[in-house]
């Protein structure tokens, strides 16, 4: 029988909430190893958005404040882990492409197994379903971005033009699709980081980017050269990831997810992040 786990705030440094989450004993279990423990290890990667750290050693970014939140409600510190996007997905150092292809293909990447889970903006794709187990975040939208002034219109547009991408994104396997409906052949620019596909638009060495939809206004912000153009998608859904056989976890940070959005909390990181 659900209870609730009132009792298991007492050791914890925050005390006087009007709201208190409802863990089953698993889950309470679960959050008591890490009280013990004292710290909660988070993955994610140096963003506008996720975590950057700026000029005068103040850190923003929405998973850097919702996170922080999320240790000070068990009353154990965050340990943040940052890490290149590549690296989410590897296995023994190196990317596993059969995972695209192969349906029954499955691996734990080696750096879930070094960290509680990864926070940050993944979508939500089948072949990422194969390695991880996903607590839904938000819905976004994948759209194009192009400089000021050289806007497309339509996907037919995009024939001749260079976009800029990052090797293993979901954005990939939007292009993909697009390909196939399309019968045309898109021409990439592989870049390191997702900033990087900003600047090679910026710097006129690639034409177009693809974005989730809810970054575009904060990124934009440090490129007022560059515009939105069109979706490209469908809306799917954003995730963190924790290992996939982690049900625990996953339920007791979908709860705590659902207790931000009902104290505000949520919507007070995302305005801060995203405008």
């Amino acid at each position: 029988t659900s209870k609730m786990v009132s009792k298991l705030y007492n050791k914890s440094s925050n005390k006087n909430f009007k709201h208190n989450i409802k863990f089953n004993n698993e889950e309470q279990n679960y959050i008591q190893q890490i009280q013990k423990k004292g710290f909660i290890t988070v993955a994610t990667r140096n963003s506008s958005v996720t975590y950057f750290k700026k000029k005068d050693g103040n850190i923003s970014g929405f998973v850097y404040h919702i996170m922080k939140d999320f240790g000070h409600y068990l009353g154990v510190n965050v340990n943040f882990k940052i890490v290149p996007f590549s690296e989410y997905f590897t296995k023994d150092g190196v990317f596993q492409k059969r995972i695209l292809t192969d349906l029954n293909y499955s691996y734990t990447p080696d750096l879930i197994r070094k960290v509680d889970f990864i926070a940050d903006e993944l979508t939500i794709v089948p072949w990422r379903e194969r390695l991880f187990r996903f607590i839904k975040i938000f819905l976004t939208k994948d759209v194009f971005i192009s400089r000021k002034g050289e806007e497309i219109k339509n996907i037919n547009e995009v024939m001749n033009k260079t976009i800029a991408i990052v090797p293993n994104s979901s954005f990939i396997t939007t292009l993909q699709k697009l390909e196939k409906t399309t019968a045309k052949q898109f021409k990439y620019l592989y870049v390191e980081k997702f900033i990087d596909t900003y600047k090679a638009v910026s710097e006129r060495k690639a034409d177009l980017l693809v974005d989730d939809s809810n970054a575009v206004g904060a990124t934009l912000k440090s490129f007022p050269d560059l515009n939105y153009c069109i979706s490209i998608s469908e809306k799917k859904y954003i995730g963190w990831a924790v290992k996939k056989d982690n049900k625990i976890l996953a339920a007791i940070l979908h709860k705590y997810l659902h207790y931000a959005h009902e104290t505000g909390t949520f919507a007070k990181h995302w305005s801060d992040t995203f405008g």
